[in-house]
């Protein structure tokens, strides 16, 4: 092994030069990334279809981003990065697959820097950042904008690590007083903490990195002094005392994340899957990564969580404990491939499995951070194959440059299975069986080109295979209504609505079938519930409008309105539209009393004030008129409106009539008339002329009598 650099001569011009052609090799592996669209696989829900990410750099989105656990977790830096692709790229999907490759190359490059910083080999570092840049394992995280987390987090976490490096060097020449300011311990460590913390704001994947930095403490930077072969524990409290707040950090992160998954039951209970089919699945996630690093072969967007054979756990639980002894064999000969393994072990521990998070018993994304400890483990063999000058060496290399071009094409090959949704898809039915996630993704892809028939038997596949599977029975109603079998969506919405209340899509969707079934009052509420959730949707916003409309036009109109006002007792609308039936129906004391119970309530409605002061000034019933009232109620509206509302001047004339104050109701109805002519409103204008008459004959406004 050769000796390690100092910190500032890693990038030296080999450092460079090696660097081109890392990223020349890296971007024409990827090339098929560019050239691909977004797809139907959470990329709707971070990106295309997501409001406030589609409208770029906004107040309101920051206010969200730093606020909101939308799909699950707490990563207000990875929404930044799509709400910056959005303004430099609008939603074309090739700038956002630049932004994602762009971080994945920065990527590689520091962790390039990071591997010759720990063992100062120069081409084995070069050749280990190259399997980590070409491994076809990471194209699901580079080549689906979804999982700009994983880019964007490690991208943070390589330079917490290099910092920290870096504070390590300089705590070293600090101690002779011969470090420079900009060398300074105090900065380095800010530097790698600030990292830190934007790494975790960019995804909560980093909270095993204090260990690594106790493990890296151990080797390279050999911080621990050993004293006659004793374990130094002063020393080691010392170093833990030093990731304190690192530590605090994770804490803060671990909770939030903990938090958020559990409300939005993204963590599988243990009643689903119990500790031992947990435990069983993490022994198989370790190994199976092991597999697919040195045979790529049958990647896929989703691997459906099972139970796995006797068998194959026996094989994965030799196979690591054969490499785990390896590793502890080799710690003091080649460390590296120690600190490795472990690297690997660590990092990968909070998506093993054990605490489960959604549908999939592993994913490939989950490898990106935690292959780096492989790239670590293979300086050890490779600084054998470019030390050596022997007939073995130079075919070793020649094999080495084989498996990497192997690698290279394996990754331009997966890349374009992302180029679309249903390739990706068909993809992942090709090579995985029973994956229930891919058959719901074809089949939504089939609705939106009107294959409803062919899509259907996609849908009940998915059920077949995962009886659980909300969203495939709301999609499979939703054909079902298409088709005029409305009685059959009715009955697999309302049982997706038993299974999965969460779900705001299914309140739509219901409102739909209570529409085409001619019962509005239902749709009202369905729509209602799903703008809760959704409150910038055009389509429902339209639905419900159209809905109160059928509403209105019922007999029971009133019986409908009550019921949709016990339901959401926070919307005024109902109120005023219950009012006004009452109105209508000449129940003028439920009328008032309506609008008074929404008086009551904050904040203050200038259009609540100005209809129940209009209500007690032309009551056709002597008993509920009241003037002072209504002037009192007429001026707040007035005073709400900055009395640019002629509507609301009419109505405070007609209070003032009412109250005796005639002269006011004059003036005052001149100033509706004058503001409504000037807005080009002559029919409010004339007919608070019409008024005005009245009013100079010191005669109020009352509507009359309604026959009963």
């Amino acid at each position: 092994m050769t000796v390690k650099p100092a910190f500032y001569s890693i990038f030296d011009r080999s450092f460079w030069r090696l660097s081109l052609l890392l990223v020349l090799g890296v971007a024409a592996a990827y090339l098929p990334a560019l050239q691909a669209h977004f797809v139907n696989f959470d990329d709707t829900r971070y990106v295309y279809e997501n409001r406030i990410v589609a409208n770029g750099w906004t107040w309101e989105g920051l206010k969200w981003a730093l606020s909101t656990a939308f799909m699950g977790s707490w990563h207000p830096l990875t929404w930044f990065s799509h709400f910056t692709d959005v303004e430099l790229y609008g939603l074309r999907p090739a700038g956002h697959h630049a932004t994602s490759l762009g971080l994945h190359v920065m990527n590689v490059l520091l962790g390039f820097a990071l591997l010759r910083a720990l063992t100062g080999a120069l081409w084995p570092s070069a050749v280990a950042a190259a399997v980590f840049g070409l491994h076809p394992l990471h194209v699901e995280s580079v080549a689906w904008v979804s999982e700009r987390k994983d880019v964007l987090s490690a991208f943070f976490g390589l330079l917490t690590l290099l910092a920290y490096w870096g504070y390590a060097q300089a705590r070293r020449t600090a101690a002779d007083g011969a470090a420079r300011r900009a060398e300074s311990p105090r900065l380095w460590y800010g530097a790698a903490l600030v990292c830190f913390g934007a790494g975790l704001m960019s995804k909560p994947m980093l909270v095993t990195w204090p260990a690594l930095l106790l493990l890296l403490d151990w080797w390279p930077l050999r911080r621990l002094e050993w004293v006659r072969g004793a374990f130094p524990w002063r020393a080691a409290g010392r170093l833990v005392a030093e990731k304190i707040p690192f530590f605090l950090l994770v804490g803060g992160m671990a909770w939030l994340t903990w938090r958020t998954q559990f409300e939005q039951q993204a963590i599988q209970s243990l009643g689903d899957w119990p500790w031992s089919a947990r435990a069983a699945n993490a022994l198989h996630t370790y190994f199976v990564y092991v597999r697919q690093f040195f045979w790529p072969a049958g990647l896929a967007m989703f691997y459906p969580l099972r139970v796995w054979p006797a068998g194959t756990l026996i094989v994965a639980g030799v196979v690591l404990l054969g490499l785990s002894f390896l590793a502890v064999r080799a710690r003091r000969a080649h460390p590296e491939l120690t600190v490795g393994w472990l690297w690997y072990l660590v990092v990968l521990f909070p998506v093993c499995g054990l605490a489960q998070a959604g549908l999939q018993a592993h994913a490939d994304r989950y490898t990106y951070l935690p292959s780096l400890g492989w790239s670590l483990a293979l300086i050890w063999p490779l600084t054998a194959v470019f030390n050596r000058r022997s007939k073995g060496a130079y075919w070793g290399r020649v094999l080495l440059g084989g498996w990497l071009l192997v690698l290279g094409v394996r990754t331009y090959q997966q890349s374009r299975v992302w180029h679309d949704s249903k390739t990706l898809f068909r993809h992942a039915l090709a090579v995985t069986t029973g994956n229930f996630m891919a058959h719901q993704g074809l089949g939504e892809e089939l609705t939106r080109e009107g294959r409803d028939a062919e899509a259907e038997t996609e849908f009940q596949t998915a059920l077949a295979l995962y009886p659980k599977l909300p969203s495939a029975r709301n999609n499979l109603a939703v054909i079902r209504l298409r088709a005029g079998r409305t009685a059959e969506a009715l009955a697999l919405l309302q049982q997706v609505l038993a299974e999965a209340p969460e779900l705001p899509i299914t309140h739509f969707n219901l409102a739909q079938t209570y529409d085409k079934l001619q019962q509005p009052g239902a749709a009202v509420r369905e729509y209602k519930l799903f703008l809760a959730a959704v409150p910038e949707d055009v389509e429902a916003q339209a639905g419900l409008t159209q809905a109160l409309t059928r509403v209105l036009a019922q007999t029971n109109a009133v019986q409908q309105l009550q019921e949709l006002r016990r339901d959401f007792p926070a919307d005024r609308s109902f109120s005023l539209l219950l009012a006004e039936q009452y109105q209508a129906a000449g129940d003028f004391a439920a009328a008032i009393a309506t609008y008074e119970s929404v008086l009551a309530t904050p904040p203050p409605s200038a259009e609540v004030h100005n209809n129940l002061a209009w209500l007690l000034t032309i009551c056709p019933e002597p008993g509920l008129r009241n003037g002072e009232r209504a002037v009192a109620l007429a001026e707040r509206a007035c005073e709400l409106t900055r009395h640019r509302q002629p509507l609301f001047l009419g109505t405070l004339a007609a209070a003032y009539a009412e109250a005796g104050r005639f002269e006011d109701a004059v003036a005052t109805a001149q100033k509706a008339i004058d503001l409504a002519t000037a807005g080009g409103q002559p029919d409010l204008a004339a007919r608070n002329a019409g008024l005005q008459k009245l009013y100079r004959a010191h005669q109020p406004y009352h509507e009359p009598a309604q026959a009963r």
